[in-house]
């Protein structure tokens, strides 16, 4: 259930024209960062499912496990992020 509210407001800020913050539009260095957002927040989410698999629930496996998808939901993200920006950068170059 609040998986689906993680996805629709990672949505919502993936899609909006301008987001804005308390009234004042996002700065330029935010603004760049805005496309890496959701495989950030993914991997940190992973990051502390994991501790808390490991330390809480004494699950030390699974929290091994789960731990290792935080470099693999990075470079998941540098794969896609990669693949969008190459056709920028080859009107560039032409």
């Amino acid at each position: 259930m609040w998986w689906g509210c993680i996805c629709a407001a990672l949505w919502h800020v993936k899609h909006s024209v301008v987001l804005i913050i308390g009234g004042i539009p996002m700065p330029p260095v935010l603004r760049a960062v805005r496309p890496q957002l959701p495989f950030i927040i993914a991997g940190f989410a992973s990051f502390l499912f994991s501790v808390w698999l490991y330390f809480v629930q004494d699950e030390t496996t699974a929290g091994i496990f789960v731990g290792l998808w935080v470099p693999s939901i990075h470079s998941l993200g540098t794969l896609v992020l990669a693949q969008t920006d190459a056709p920028a950068r080859r009107e560039q170059e032409a």
